[in-house]
């Protein structure tokens, strides 16, 4: 079998439309700053840490021929180099297997930080065209 790393944990947001339900037995759950959850109750826009591959998926590579154990590629959509370019088909024949995350959380994206001004003068406004006449 495959060695199985511990999860990378990542902000998610609940977007199901009914409440969920978290085992308070499977893991120490978090709040995205850290901080111990006490409610194990998910409402539409809570969030929390998940697991990344719960949340974008995962890639497995296996062995078509049954004769080497499947190799774990990471979360996400992941294609060894020498197999980049290769249509679906051809990916799906040399043993990939695109596994989803889950349709109830989103990734929670990191925001970029509001564009600064790069000097304390006014920004630059091209000059207005305007028409002229020709006598």
């Amino acid at each position: 079998m495959p060695e199985k790393k511990e999860p990378v944990f990542v902000p998610a947001r609940y977007i199901g439309n009914t409440p969920i339900g978290l085992q308070d037995n499977k893991r120490d759950w978090r709040n995205i700053d850290g901080s111990k959850r006490t409610d194990l109750i998910l409402n539409n826009g809570d969030t929390l840490m998940m697991p990344e591959e719960e949340i974008i998926g995962f890639t497995m590579l296996e062995d078509p021929h049954r004769q080497r154990d499947p190799l774990h590629l990471g979360a996400g959509r992941v294609v060894l180099p020498e197999h980049a370019g290769k249509s679906a088909e051809e990916l799906d024949a040399l043993g990939y297997v695109f596994n989803v995350g889950r349709s109830d959380f989103r990734l929670i994206e990191a925001e970029a930080p509001p564009a600064q001004p790069l000097s304390d003068e006014p920004p630059f406004e091209p000059p207005m065209q305007v028409e002229s006449e020709v006598i």
